[in-house]
């Protein structure tokens, strides 16, 4: 029995078991030998080698990256969304804290040193509403000093006081000195921005849109 039947017998015997490199040398002639080494031994395939080797780590690497980033987006989107939350509560308990306070826009402002409860009085008065000192919390100008129109607001111990007023609003359009006088419910900055908005967005509409706009909303 010859060298090669004996390699080919041992190796159907156990057909799991790799080849050695004295079979491979045994299959192969010298001249085949020296070609191989030198193309294991060359540079390009020594950095094709290395470069897959690399490759398959950064993919490696990238594929736990981006489990992680998602994981990271969806925490940071459920934290937007509880901020977002947040926000709007506090706004809601904002807006409830200033639920008997009124802004009264478009009294001009005679001296420095006004007796601001005495001119909110007297406006409730012209109106049809009877405000005391007793029932006013606070009142004051708000805004720049340069502004001889400053806004007044007016905080009362009463809700219905409040309510009153607002009720009473449309009067001021007959009171001669009052026609420039409006009265408004004291918002929060995002109330109203929000209601500045909804009014621009009515007043670019026709009115067929303006109606069509308040059913939907009603």
């Amino acid at each position: 029995m010859s060298r090669r039947d004996n390699i080919v017998i041992k190796s159907k015997r156990n057909p799991t078991q790799q080849p050695s490199s004295s079979v491979i040398s045994a299959h192969l002639q010298p001249q085949d030998l020296s070609q191989l080494k030198t193309v294991v031994t060359s540079k390009e395939f020594l950095s094709g080698v290395v470069n897959a080797l690399i490759g398959k780590i950064i993919d490696d690497k990238m594929l736990v990256y981006e489990n992680r980033i998602k994981k990271l987006q969806s925490t940071i989107e459920d934290m937007q969304a509880h901020i977002e939350d947040l926000q709007y509560k506090c706004n809601d308990l904002e807006q409830y804290g200033r639920r008997c306070t009124v802004r009264i826009y478009g009294i001009k402002e005679e001296e420095k040193n006004e007796n601001m409860s005495a001119i909110v009085i007297n406006f409730a008065q012209k109106i049809g509403v009877n405000v005391t000192e007793q029932d006013i919390y606070a009142s004051h100008h708000w805004g720049n000093r340069k502004n001889s129109t400053r806004p007044i607001i007016a905080r009362f111990l009463r809700y219905e006081t409040r309510l009153s007023l607002l009720h009473n609003r449309s009067k001021l359009r007959s009171i001669q000195d009052y026609k420039n006088v409006y009265i408004n419910e004291d918002q929060t900055r995002f109330n109203y921005d929000l209601f500045m908005y909804a009014r621009k967005v009515l007043t670019s509409c026709s009115y067929k849109e303006r109606v069509s706009l308040l059913s939907f909303g009603s």
